[in-house]
């Protein structure tokens, strides 16, 4: 039995072990003090021929300069598919998230009809600037009071899951030290649902995986929605919130599959569009 940072991998050339990953990050766009990246780690599985896709991928990733591929011990026969930090649009308008579900799924790989595939969502700390542990302090807060309705958005089920995204069961709005707080969140360790341990990042592992671009792209919104807004409400701002309330703050042409996806999920009320949503709970092609 190894532990993840030993685990060997498939064996292939084009997977990389767990975080050996050795190159520069590249920003998309060019980064700067403002920007809020968000960085992906889809999990997938189930490959009936995991060779020749990861082979694909890694010759559509531009030599790793999109993306790269990583074993993960807690898949059995797949890989972790790791982005470059992308601003919300990069990740709508230019990164080839159809192409690579599409390519997954061509070889058997599956991702939400698994048990074992998560999506993990990084947000760079450099956005929340030198408040940094006032706003993260706000983004706990808010996964703590609107648990169910997170897991709802999650499409999580049963509960193997809890031992990788767990909840940390905790008041984070009557804190006498904010930084002591937070210190003490992160010291817990890395398998919360918000996982304050990397050194640059602030990590959401509760979303389940997923091979449907409409439901990637929907996480990616409300995450970009949530760090915005935490930078914009007092603590005692989110105390008065309601569910309704906060997703009454959601601007439909800005997350317009966010919308929709809530709405799926019975999260919010029918959307004021014309036409009916395409997301659907399952893998690419519904499969």
């Amino acid at each position: 039995v190894y532990c993840e940072s030993c685990y060997p991998g498939e064996g292939s050339e084009y997977i990389r072990e767990y975080h050996s990953f050795d190159k520069d990050l590249v920003f998309y766009p060019k980064p700067d003090s403002e920007s809020l990246f968000l960085g992906v780690e889809l999990e997938t599985d189930k490959y009936n021929d995991i060779e020749n896709c990861a082979e694909l991928l890694h010759e559509r990733s531009d030599d790793e300069e999109l993306y790269h591929l990583e074993s993960d011990s807690s898949l059995n026969s797949g890989m972790e598919i790791v982005s470059m930090p992308c601003t919300l649009d990069y990740h709508r308008d230019n990164f080839p998230w159809g192409r690579i579900t599409k390519t997954v799924a061509e070889h058997g790989g599956r991702a939400h009809d698994t048990s074992t595939c998560g999506m993990h969502i990084h947000i760079n700390r450099s956005f929340f600037g030198s408040r940094i542990d006032y706003h993260t302090l706000k983004l706990l807060y808010i996964f703590e009071k609107f648990w169910p309705e997170m897991v709802n958005f999650s499409r999580r089920s049963g509960d193997r899951w809890e031992r990788y995204a767990a909840r940390y069961y905790d008041d984070f709005a009557h804190v006498s030290d904010i930084s002591e707080k937070i210190e003490e969140t992160r010291d817990k360790g890395r398998y919360f649902a918000v996982n304050l341990s990397p050194c640059h990042t602030i990590e959401l592992r509760l979303f389940r995986g997923t091979l449907n671009i409409d439901t990637i792209h929907a996480s990616l919104e409300i995450v970009d929605f949530l760090a915005r807004l935490v930078k914009d409400v007092t603590i005692q701002d989110l105390q008065r919130m309601t569910w309704k309330s906060l997703t009454d703050r959601i601007d439909d042409e800005k997350y317009p599959k966010l919308r929709y996806y809530l709405y799926t999920r019975e999260l919010v009320n029918q959307p004021n569009i014309d036409e009916p949503t395409t997301i659907e709970s399952g893998d690419y092609n519904n499969s």
